[in-house]
């Protein structure tokens, strides 16, 4: 396991065992499942996956800050694609931007979602994001398909401070 916390919600198995390097569960009608990445959905259904940051103020609570640039490093993946989303204090409507890091393969290829990428390590994409006078912010990703999955590595946000919070 990675060191990753997550939510899941409906998810009706009562006792978990891990065999060797997999995970299973047992529902409460006696039925055995397995627990695996390798499953993007769940019997059917979309899997809400979602992480949210706390509070953050950048070690300067005093102060205003310009955020202007995400710097997203997302591992590559036969279909990966997460939203990611900005929230300040100053605008409680998220700024979305959707990151896809797909590999080219045949293999449950998927034309909505395709690239062309063949290179294996993992790539960083910028995005523009507009951050204006902030104190705080959040930052979250999100995912609610039945077709992908996605591994953050890193997450970076350009800062410019400003002069001291006022009222």
């Amino acid at each position: 396991m990675t060191d990753t916390w997550f939510i899941y919600r409906d998810f009706d198995v009562t006792q978990m065992l891990a065999v060797g390097r997999a995970l299973y569960g047992t529902t409460p009608d006696g039925d055995i499942v397995q627990i695996s990445r390798t499953f993007t959905n769940d019997n059917g259904r979309p899997i809400l996956a979602l992480w949210r940051s706390g509070s953050i103020g950048f070690s300067r609570d005093w102060q205003r800050k310009f955020v202007s640039r995400l710097f997203v490093t997302m591992k590559p993946e036969a279909r990966s694609m997460i939203e990611a989303s900005i929230r300040t204090n100053r605008d409680s409507r998220a700024t979305r931007r959707i990151i896809s890091q797909g590999l080219a393969t045949f293999t449950n290829a998927s034309f909505k979602n395709w690239s062309f990428g063949v290179n294996r390590q993992p790539q960083t994409r910028r995005f523009r994001v507009k951050g204006r006078k902030l104190t705080y912010l959040q930052l979250s990703f999100s995912s609610e398909t039945d077709w992908s999955t996605a591994t953050i590595l890193a997450a970076h946000m350009r800062v410019m401070f400003a002069g001291d919070v006022r009222d």
